[in-house]
C-alpha cells in the first residue's frame, strides 16, 4: 500500500454511526460537513455562508426568572434573524422582550396569545394553531425572500 494508512480513519466511522444513530434517536439535530476551512471561514464560499437565522420560540430567559436575561449576544448580532414569538412565552413574553436591547438585524413576528410552542387558546383567542402556522409561514417566506 503506498500513502498513508487509512486504516485509523476508518476504525472510527463504526463507532461515529453508533454515537450518531442514538443521537438521532434521541430527537437531536446532527450538523457535518466534509470539507475543511480556515477558523475564520475566509475561504468559504459565499453561496455556503449563514444568510439568516430563523428562531421558532427564542428562551430570553428561563420560565419565571426574568432577571435571568440570555440576550446580551443578540445586542451586536449581524446575521439577519428572524424570531417567532408567542405573546405569552413564558420564555419571553411580548411585555417583556419589548424592553430589552436588541440588533436592529433582529425582526420579531409576534402571534398573538401563543405559547413558547406558538401555540394559542383556542377558547381564549380565537386563534387555532393552524391560524398561527399559516402566519409564520407566510411571514417567513416573504422574510427569506429579502435576504
Amino acid at each position: 500500500m503506498e500513502g498513508y494508512d487509512i486504516g485509523p480513519a476508518r476504525a472510527c466511522i463504526e463507532p461515529i454511526q453508533h454515537v450518531l444513530a442514538a443521537a438521532r434517536d434521541a430527537g437531536c439535530t446532527i450538523i457535518h460537513t466534509r470539507e475543511g476551512h480556515r477558523p475564520d471561514l475566509s475561504d468559504l464560499p459565499p453561496a455556503k455562508k449563514v444568510r439568516g437565522l430563523l428562531c421558532l420560540g427564542y428562551p430570553f430567559h428561563p420560565p419565571g426568572k426574568p432577571d435571568q436575561l440570555r440576550t446580551a449576544h443578540l445586542e451586536s448580532l449581524r446575521t439577519p434573524t428572524l424570531i417567532c414569538q408567542g405573546t405569552r412565552d413564558p420564555f419571553g413574553s411580548r411585555e417583556e422582550v419589548v424592553s430589552y436591547t436588541l440588533s436592529d438585524r433582529i425582526d420579531l413576528l409576534w402571534l398573538e396569545d401563543g405559547d413558547h410552542d406558538l401555540k394559542p387558546r383556542k377558547k381564549i383567542s380565537g386563534y387555532f394553531a393552524g391560524d398561527h402556522m399559516r402566519r409564520l409561514s407566510e411571514y417567513t417566506a416573504a422574510w427569506a425572500e429579502r435576504l
